[in-house]
């Protein structure tokens, strides 16, 4: 008998289904496998940005924001990636700040990343994860954020984090910023929608 044809028969065909709403990973390059030219490298590095890698090899998909504090960027690639083969290093001050193209609108959404830290010029290593709103029927940030987590990477080994984007609606679109401080390796984004709460 298969398995598909047991669960039908033990009625809990729906509840397999419930648990994987979120199995689907919406992020783009979230391990940063793939890359492409980093446009504006001068204007950064005239900033005090710094950046130890071929600017034509930055993560597609990612930008780097040029008002935020500056700090060294790399990235590394061997077998210790948690997902893939590359991940992003990054050794900052105080906040040196990226973030995802992925814009979120209308849902729920689930978000998890791997991270270690260590440390850089007396700064604890420190992510910190903020949701940045943009109002449609005025075209313009609507002026107020939303701090989503605050992550110490006391550990030295990989760790998963995870933390929630807030449902304000269709009229609303969410961009988020990763802020590093002190020595943070980072990989392995993933976001998943609840694709239940609608009909729940």
């Amino acid at each position: 008998m298969s398995l598909r044809k047991l669960f039908e028969l033990s009625g809990i065909l729906i509840f397999i289904t419930g648990v994987s709403a979120f199995a689907q990973n919406l992020a783009i390059n979230g391990s940063f496998e793939e890359d492409m030219l980093l446009a504006n490298a001068g204007k950064l590095s005239k900033k005090g940005f710094v950046f130890e890698f071929d600017v034509n090899r930055w993560a597609k998909g990612w930008t780097i924001d040029g008002d935020s504090s500056p700090g060294i960027f790399s990235f590394a690639e061997n077998n210790t990636a948690p997902d893939g083969r590359r991940y992003l290093e990054i050794k900052a001050k105080k906040n040196a700040t990226i973030y995802t193209q992925n814009p979120f609108w209308g849902h729920q959404y689930k978000c998890s990343f791997s991270a270690k830290g260590g440390q850089h010029e007396g700064s604890n290593p420190e992510i910190i994860v903020t949701a940045f709103i943009y109002k449609k029927a005025t075209g313009a940030w609507a002026g107020y954020n939303k701090i989503l987590g605050t992550f110490d990477l006391t550990e030295k080994e990989w760790k998963t984090y995870s933390f929630d984007i807030p449902t304000l609606g269709n009229e609303f679109i969410v961009r988020v910023a990763f802020s590093f401080k002190g020595h943070c390796d980072f990989d392995n984004f993933k976001i998943e929608e609840n694709t239940t709460s609608a009909s729940n």
